[in-house]
């Protein structure tokens, strides 16, 4: 299966701005910069959708992101979900990578 389709729940993608990736030590959990006042990790499960996700609310934001492409079974962090309709799910990961 393509990195574009669901695979059952099993990875999914994150947005994050480079410099913040880029700046948190290599030997700890990473966390959001958000974490802190929302508690989880925003997600999302296709390509379709984090490209869709970056230009709704990060596209005149300055400087360059990434998309980390995330394997959900090697965290300990539960999982909750936030359905903006019946096809579009998004995951909240309530813990560190």
């Amino acid at each position: 299966m393509g990195s574009s389709e669901r695979d059952g729940n099993r990875h999914a993608w994150h947005l994050v701005p480079t410099a913040w990736f880029e700046a948190q030590p290599a030997d700890a959990d990473y966390l959001p910069e958000a974490f802190a006042s929302e508690g989880f990790i925003h997600l999302t499960f296709t390509t379709v959708d984090v490209i869709d996700v970056g230009n709704r609310y990060y596209r005149t934001l300055p400087g360059d992101w990434l998309a980390l492409w995330i394997d959900l079974t090697r965290s300990a962090a539960p999982v909750q979900f936030s359905a903006v309709d019946v096809r579009h799910q998004f995951p909240h990961l309530h813990g560190p990578l």
